[in-house]
């Protein structure tokens, strides 16, 4: 079943996928926009895309250790 809810009055906003600590967030993380140059395009993205990614990730600008680095894809996939 499918519920949705109105915007005006919400404080949070629910991702429903991708990593489990990464599915709540405040709305305002979403509401202003900036430009973003892509590989010579441009694209809408969050202007506080850090807060999203820290939130998400933790340190995300720190890898971890290469004994910690595995892939969350679900299959293996090849380029011919």
């Amino acid at each position: 079943m499918l519920f949705s809810y109105p915007y005006e009055g919400a404080k949070n906003f629910f991702h429903a996928g991708g990593l489990k600590r990464c599915n709540i967030f405040d709305f305002d993380v979403f509401e202003e926009q900036i430009d973003v140059d892509f590989e010579g395009h441009k694209y809408k993205g969050i202007k506080r895309y850090h807060d999203y990614l820290t939130h998400c990730y933790g340190d995300y600008m720190q890898l971890p250790p290469e004994e910690e680095r595995v892939s969350y894809h679900a299959g293996v996939y090849y380029w011919e």
